[in-house]
């Protein structure tokens, strides 16, 4: 309806009663009554009519918001319910307009004081020395800006301006909300001229400076090429800046662009200061110029645990071994530990650098290892191994392969030449490799009685150990030389320094973990949408899945902590993909954000780009369960230049997806679009279904409920025959919400009923008290108040269980509905909770 559009343009010049003609004509746009329309926004009917008929001449600021939600309004149209907006720029040439038109300031003091004030929103500005001439400045600027803009006093004055009107507050803004393209794209040019001088003003330009390198470092797909370009060339001799333009250039395919860019900067450095380029320059000019022989001499041996003890039979055997040595041994001997003593002692052999792979459970390791010594991703063709090769022939490189489980795995990663030696642990010798590659095999065995008796004189002190020697002559007897037996003894018993030795040195028998392929079995069931999983069978059912990480849950963390002490990166990112779902949906959020810190780490020291990507979502949803919603947020910020680095679209919208909670409703539905459109093209069903109920939940945040119905009943629809019962739990929540807000009682109570009986059969306990919660909201609008009590009760007695901060929120409303606290009946705990909930209102 573009004659509404104009009408409201009208309106918006002209008298605020006639805002109630709009309110009308918009309402009839959408087909909604008076009575749909409030309960859309909020407000009362009689507010509604009270609008309409323009009884209510200046309605407040709060009503318009709430009404320009339920109306579904363009950012034009919710411009115009308002006063005309203030809007100053000064990342660029000083402008001001106010509702469109431009505002002339000529006064050049008083051009200067706008600028600085711009740089200072809703802060007062002191006056200089001449107070006098700067409050009449200020008196002349305010009559400019119009009444209630401008607050002037005898000292200073204070600008009163949305920050979104202003450029540079909303530069900062984005920057802050980690979209560096965005905030790069406020400026219009250098600074004002008014701010020459400012400290303020330095800063702004030493943050555009850096969100420009960090888009450089982040563009592989040549979008932000301009914007980087348009920075450069404001700052003609900074060398970190041009550096980059010239690798994102080369990545982008223009070498010639890079080039040219390169032969720029180094004629103005020896014009202007009579220099040459420096290290970080020339270092990109060789990588444009020959990028195959780009390298980073790698330094990549991780750090030998303190209190080791030499394995002189080890060192001899690799000293006089072949260029690819096989070291074997069963779990916890030490393989790893001594091949990393003795790779320490000899790397200064080795001048172009040790490169170390926690191979584990790694697929096409081959790549992260050409990225970590330089090689842009876009040269790296799809066999990675010939690659390789070809980096590393006529270099001198140790490399070792930590932890491969079969030859195939380590093939890849064998350099072709002469001058480099490569070490393989594994607890299997690997005879195909022995065969093919004329590998030598080391096979480590126990420790000898002397070395056992020094490793636990290192970590427990020689005093305790000669204080009871009888004790560990017994102990080192019965520990058959394992290092793993001895290390975790001795934890103990640095863990409990006043205590007897012989209480805390014990032999018997470690459990080693739990039966891992039934652990994947059980995650499968927790969420059968994780891919990839081995067709595994010991778990049957869900329930089944649930009783296993009940009964396993210590041994796993347990199991973990060996892992990071021995540091077995593929087995430290393993038990995390294990244990995300059951750590979650159970409420252990501090175990997982620390079983996720973890998994970074070792994501990083394996150079896994995509698998950090991957982790640093988990650890941005772990963080915010835990209500560290700044952290999340800059976690969900790496995973997605992460994702976008790699052009990774799948991992791109899953974390889209998930961070949209966080996000401001309009950027929350921008997300959730994004992610809907990139699980279409993977021809993802599923992810698509829950993009789907993602839009509906950003559209219910905006108070647009038809809009959110329509995509979660969508969403429900696709979800049909598929295996996502938790997504369809989510599902039915939401369309239970959005019925609550439209005042559709009836309907919200049935659907929310319905996504509880779903969260509770999936463990899913925080998901359980919300609905729970709102389900409570139900009941107090229907006048149950005590079915309502009930309800709160036991969401705030889960939330408090959890550790979750809107317990308390949820508990308020006890307070400020003045509930009666008295025994629940049985029809109110019926009431309350659904009949599949065998334990009551309080089980979780």
């Amino acid at each position: 309806m573009a004659g509404v559009g104009g009408q409201w343009r009208e309106v918006a010049g002209g008298s605020a009663g006639r805002v109630g003609d709009l309110i009308l004509a918009y309402r009839q746009r959408l087909g909604l009554t008076q009575e749909q329309l409030a309960g859309r926004s909020g407000l009362s009917a009689r507010m509604v009519r009270d609008l309409e008929s323009n009884r209510v001449t200046t309605p407040r600021a709060r009503s318009l918001r709430q009404l320009a939600a339920a109306l579904e309004l363009s950012a034009e149209e919710i411009a115009g319910l308002g006063p005309p907006v203030l809007r100053i720029g000064v990342l660029g040439p000083l402008v001001v307009t106010r509702g469109g038109q431009q505002v002339t300031v000529e006064n050049e003091d008083s051009r200067r004081m706008l600028a600085r004030l711009a740089l200072r929103p809703n802060a007062f500005l002191p006056f200089d020395e001449a107070a006098a001439k700067d409050e009449e400045n200020a008196q002349e600027l305010s009559r400019k800006l119009g009444p209630g803009v401008l607050h002037v006093e005898q000292d200073g004055c204070l600008l009163h301006v949305e920050r979104e009107g202003v450029d540079a507050a909303r530069f900062v803004d984005l920057l802050e909300a980690g979209d560096a393209a965005q905030a790069l794209r406020c400026w219009r040019g250098p600074i004002a001229v008014e701010l020459g001088g400012d400290a303020l003003a330095k800063d702004l330009g030493r943050r555009r400076v850096a969100a420009a390198i960090a888009c450089a470092r982040a563009d592989d797909t040549d979008v932000h090429r301009d914007l980087i370009a348009e920075v450069a060339a404001a700052e003609p001799l900074h060398e970190p800046l041009h550096a980059e333009l010239m690798l994102a250039l080369g990545r982008a395919g223009d070498r010639a662009g890079a080039l040219r860019a390169y032969g720029r900067i180094s004629r103005r450095l020896a014009a202007e200061l009579d220099v040459a380029p420096g290290d970080r320059l020339a270092a990109a000019h060789r990588q444009v110029s020959d990028p195959l022989r780009a390298w980073v001499t790698p330094a990549q041996l991780p750090r030998v645990p303190e209190g080791i003890v030499a394995r002189p039979e080890l060192s001899a055997a690799l000293d006089a071994g072949a260029e690819v040595c096989v070291v074997t041994g069963p779990e916890g001997i030490g393989k790893s530990t001594a091949v990393l003593d003795w790779a320490h002692r000899v790397k200064t052999s080795f001048p172009d650098g040790q490169i170390y792979v926690a191979l584990g459970h790694q697929v096409a390791p081959e790549r992260a290892v050409l990225g970590a010594l330089g090689v842009p991703a876009e040269l790296i063709p799809a066999n990675a191994a010939a690659l390789y090769r070809s980096v590393l022939a006529g270099r001198k490189v140790l490399v070792v392969l930590d932890g491969a489980t079969s030859a195939a795995q380590v093939r890849p990663l064998l350099p072709g030449g002469a001058g480099c030696r490569t070490v393989v642990t594994s607890r299997e010798p690997l005879p195909e490799l022995l065969a093919t590659e004329t590998a030598g095999l080391v096979t480590v065995g126990p420790l000898t009685p002397g070395e056992a008796h020094e490793v636990l004189v290192r970590r427990v002190g020689a005093r305790r150990v000669a204080a009871e020697a009888g004790v560990v002559s017994r102990f080192l007897a019965g520990c058959g030389g394992s290092p793993l037996v001895i290390a975790a003894a001795a934890a103990r018993a640095a863990t409990m320094a006043s205590a007897p030795l012989c209480t805390v040195l014990t032999t018997a028998p470690a459990r080693h973990g739990p039966d891992l392929r039934t652990g994947l079995a059980a995650a499968r069931h927790l969420d059968p949408h994780r891919a990839p999983l081995p067709a595994v069978e010991e778990v049957h059912t869900a329930d089944e899945a649930r009783a296993w990480f009940a009964a396993e849950h210590d041994t796993l963390l347990a199991g973990l902590g060996r892992a990071v002490t021995a540091g077995r990166d593929g087995d430290i990112r393993g038990l995390a993909w294990l244990l995300r779902d059951h750590l979650d949906r159970g409420g252990h959020w501090s175990s997982w954000l620390a079983v996720e810190q973890a998994a970074l780490a070792a994501a990083v020291r394996q150079h896994d780009e995509a698998g950090q990507a991957t982790v640093l979502r988990n650890l941005g949803e772990a963080c915010a369960r835990l209500g560290r919603d700044d952290e999340a947020a800059g976690c969900f910020r790496r995973a997605t230049q992460l994702s976008l680095a790699l052009g990774d679209g799948i991992g791109q919208a899953h974390t889209l997806l998930v961070s949209a909670p966080l996000s401001p409703p309009r950027e929350a539905l921008e997300q959730t679009l994004t992610a809907l459109g990139l699980f279409r093209r993977a021809g993802s069903a599923v992810f698509e279904a829950r993009a789907l109920a993602g839009v509906g939940g950003a559209n219910a945040r905006l108070g647009r409920h038809v809009a959110a119905l329509a995509h979660f009943h969508r969403a429900l629809a696709l979800n049909d025959g598929l295996d996502d019962p938790a997504g369809r739990a989510a599902m039915l929540a939401g369309i239970g919400g959005v019925h609550r807000r439209m005042g559709d009682y009836t309907e919200a109570a049935r659907c929310l009923t319905r996504a509880l009986e779903a969260h509770h059969a999936a463990g899913d306990l925080l998901a359980e008290a919300t609905v729970r919660a709102e389900l409570g909201d139900v009941h107090h609008a229907t006048g149950r108040r005590q079915a309502a009590a009930t309800a709160w009760r036991a969401a705030a007695a889960a939330l408090d269980r959890l550790g979750h901060p809107d317990g308390a929120r949820i508990r308020s409303r006890l307070t400020a509905h003045r509930v009666r606290r008295r025994p629940a009946t049985d029809r109110q705990l019926r009431a309350a909770v659904p009949a599949s909930d065998p334990d009551g209102p309080a089980a979780h």
